[in-house]
């Protein structure tokens, strides 16, 4: 008899608890599902902030980057190199890339032009539009300012950074002499100086190099500033180096450098046409890569030198001024 009553108060309870789990599951799992969600929410907040996903897609940008000039080249020698991927495919690859560069990297704005004393004074603001140093990574990438200046009858009274065919810029103290480079501007008055953004490495002895295992420090280092940057607190490894550290108008997110040209007895309008320009491999990397001499490096050269190695425009702005 009381093992009887004993079996059946077991059942009833274990009943009871299953009767009870199956009450409270489902508000748990709503529960848990809340939590999740709540979670999920503040670090989408957190990542996009104020301005939604935008942020959120200019920090992510990078990560997908790919260099023009490489698709290009490895799509025109597919067959040398064994590339099977198809042609539309590069075609794709290279429209990305300059949508990315020309949208979510940096611009180009006017912010004064005016004639005093028939000389011409232009100011211009370049803004970084990524969430970190442009131009990004291996030390082989550069930005520049291509500034052109032109009279009513478009002949051109002052020009500065004009690229070479063979990857060079004209006026670069580097492309000249890889032993020098060309220093941060603040004002620019001659056409043979050039605001180029870019990295410089210094060997051991200081002396400049382009090779990375044997860089040891930056004799320059003016790449763009991403917004919020503090060049006053930034840790060695991310410093400023160079005279842009010293430029009140080089600071995080923006740098403002101003034009100056004599235009005396130059007719009327003048028109000042901007680019910023961008190149994956510079002219002195690839020329000190070019003396190793070795066939992996000769095979290189014999795509490289044949590629367009015109640069991509990031951002350009024209203005006329009486």
């Amino acid at each position: 008899m009381c093992g009887g009553v004993f079996f059946c108060v077991c059942v009833c309870v274990f009943f009871f608890f299953v009767c009870l789990f199956l009450l409270v599951l489902p508000f748990l799992f709503s529960l848990s599902l809340c939590v999740v969600v709540v979670w999920w929410v503040g670090v989408v907040q957190k990542a996009t902030g104020p301005c939604g996903l935008q942020r959120a897609a200019r920090l992510a940008a990078p990560s997908r980057r790919r260099q023009s000039l490489h698709a290009q080249s490895i799509k025109t020698n597919a067959s040398a190199i064994g590339a099977t991927a198809d042609s539309s495919h590069f075609d794709a690859t290279v429209a990305r890339t300059d949508s990315l560069l020309q949208n979510e990297t940096a611009s180009l704005s006017v912010v004064s032009a005016s004639i005093s004393q028939d000389v011409l004074s232009v100011a211009l603001s370049v803004q970084n539009e990524a969430g970190h140093k442009f131009p990004s990574g291996i030390p082989a990438r550069r930005a520049w300012l291509h500034v052109t200046i032109k009279d009513a009858r478009s002949r051109v009274v002052f020009e500065s950074g004009r690229p070479q065919a063979n990857g060079s810029i004209e006026g670069n103290n580097a492309d000249l002499n890889p032993a020098q480079y060309e220093p941060h501007y603040d004002i620019i008055t001659l056409p043979t100086q050039v605001q180029i953004y870019e990295p410089i490495m210094l060997d051991s002895d200081d002396a400049v190099t382009y090779t990375l295992l044997r860089a040891a420090a930056y004799a320059k280092d003016n790449r763009l500033l991403p917004f919020g940057f503090d060049k006053a607190t930034a840790a060695a490894d991310i410093a400023v180096w160079g005279s842009a550290e010293a430029d009140a108008n080089f600071i995080g997110g923006e740098d403002r450098i101003t034009y100056s040209a004599n235009v005396s007895g130059k007719r009327r309008p003048l028109t000042v046409t901007a680019k910023l320009l961008y190149q994956p491999v510079s002219y002195p990397f690839a020329e000190n890569l070019r003396q190793d001499g070795t066939e992996q490096v000769a095979r290189f050269f014999g795509f490289y030198d044949a590629a367009d190695k015109t640069p991509r425009v990031i951002s350009q702005v024209q203005a006329s001024v009486r």
